[in-house]
């Protein structure tokens, strides 16, 4: 669903933030503004501010955008807009597959598909981010948020919008991120590939400082929420010198740690997809 929208008005008469404030309900609805010349500003707007849900759907935020053009004798123009999903999963409980689906969208909207590009993992339990010039895609914690019923939100923001009319532009925009939400499973192998070699540097510059004990590697990165997946901790572990089984070494490090390496499957990713295309879906 729709969070907020930015968008830019231009008029025929000087616009002020008065003007804006003297429209009947419009304060409830309009956050930050921002002038950028005499007859144009630019101001964030929160669709839902009727009812008390905290998203909104195409209908309502196209109905708040006419509803301003009609008031002021503007035009408007979307700037940006962010789709958010609410879910009842903790960041705390549940770092591994997020920080998966992150570094999965990272590879796939690097224009460079070598590597995923400049994606550091969400070590911190409060916020995990991945940003370029079009897209931003936080996940952070909402139990602060009063008026929030969920203990953490998926929040998609385009950026740059080029199609017009708005209405035109966020159906459009929100096709594409769906069909990125399609292809994150198919990125799990580059992104693994990935983590292997990030993590075999970490060895080779650290090994000495630890003693060149890799059960203390493994601890200090799974404990950090790195190993997400058993490829990952399968192909890493000849490359930092264990020699044995990998099924050996997972039997043997959840005797000493039993809530540890708590791998991510394709399953468990297909599950949290399938929630955000539903959600991404019902905006139209």
């Amino acid at each position: 669903m729709i969070d907020t929208l930015n968008i830019s008005i231009k008029s025929h008469r000087h616009l002020t933030v008065e003007s804006l404030k003297s429209i009947n309900k419009l304060p409830e609805a309009v956050g930050q503004y921002t002038r950028l010349s005499d007859d144009s500003i630019s101001i964030v707007l929160r669709p839902s501010f009727r009812h008390k849900n905290t998203t909104s759907n195409l209908s309502e935020a196209v109905e708040l955008v006419k509803f301003i053009e009609n008031n002021l004798n503007a035009n408007a123009k979307l700037l940006r807009f962010d789709i958010a999903y609410d879910t009842s999963d903790t960041l705390k409980d549940n770092k591994n597959i997020f920080n998966l689906f992150l570094g999965c969208l990272n590879y796939i909207r690097n224009p460079n598909r070598g590597n995923v590009g400049n994606f550091k993992m969400g070590l911190s339990n409060k916020n995990f981010k991945i940003s370029n010039s079009k897209y931003e895609t936080t996940i952070y914690d909402s139990l602060p948020k009063i008026k929030r019923n969920a203990a953490s939100r998926i929040e998609n923001r385009i950026k740059k919008v080029s199609s017009f009319p708005i209405e035109k532009a966020i159906i459009d925009n929100t096709v594409k991120y769906i069909a990125e939400l399609n292809s994150i499973t198919k990125a799990i192998p580059y992104f693994e590939k990935y983590q292997v070699a990030l993590l075999t540097k970490d060895w080779n510059e650290n090994k000495r400082e630890l003693g060149y004990c890799i059960d203390k590697f493994i601890n200090n990165i799974d404990f950090s929420g790195l190993i997400l997946t058993r490829n990952i901790l399968s192909e890493l572990l000849p490359k930092i010198g264990y020699t044995g089984k990998t099924e050996s070494f997972i039997k043997n490090y959840r005797r000493r740690s039993p809530q540890g390496l708590n791998f991510i499957s394709k399953n468990d990713l297909n599950k949290l997809i399938t929630q955000l295309k539903k959600n991404a879906k019902s905006i139209y």
